[in-house]
């Protein structure tokens, strides 16, 4: 009568509508050992739920203030990774607006660079070249742009490069010096 594959097309997408369905009670109820361990303090499974309930698909709001908290906790306890994903919320207005979200992306986009996250360092040097959440000053961004481009991706290389072109030869000097200063201490 049908076909074997009209007949396997029709199971898969009620296994999907199935699993769609359930996905609040499969959510909240196949990740215990992971929340548990959060739970204990692990900054690492802090991390792993945060993105859990933030990203079950796209942010789900209902769940959005609980993520951020997880964040928060593992970013505080020093996670780089969490760290450099809780400066990336607040550019994107998930708890604060405004200058106070810049201050705070700035200050965690911070943490994460100085521990060597190439990422945070380059997103820190565009807040220090633009004046966004810290005082602008183009020789701390040409700094942090410098180590962000040692991570061999081209668009800070030319972040780096773009920075430079605005200085002088003897701020670009004292940007590579304070670049390994940052270098030496993470």
């Amino acid at each position: 009568m049908y076909s074997k594959r009209l007949r396997a097309r029709f199971l898969i997408r009620a296994g999907i509508l199935a699993v769609a369905a359930l996905y609040p009670f499969i959510y909240q109820g196949l990740k215990p050992s992971l929340r548990t361990r959060a739970e204990r303090g692990d900054a690492e499974a802090q991390f792993q739920w945060a993105n859990e309930l933030l990203n079950p698909g796209g942010v789900v709001e209902t769940f959005k203030p609980e993520g951020m908290k997880w964040l928060r906790k593992s970013a505080e306890q020093g996670y780089v990774r969490a760290q450099s994903c809780l400066a990336e919320a607040y550019t994107k207005g998930y708890e604060e607006k405004g200058e106070r979200a810049a201050v705070e992306a700035a200050r965690w986009f911070h943490e994460a660079a100085k521990r060597g996250h190439f990422y945070a360092q380059y997103r820190y040097s565009q807040a220090c070249a633009t004046g966004q959440g810290v005082p602008q000053d183009l020789i701390e961004a040409c700094a942090w742009a410098g180590l962000a481009a040692t991570g061999g991706v081209s668009e800070y290389e030319h972040a780096f490069n773009e920075l430079a072109r605005r200085l002088t030869p003897e701020q670009i000097a004292k940007a590579k010096q304070r670049a390994a200063v940052y270098a030496a201490e993470k």
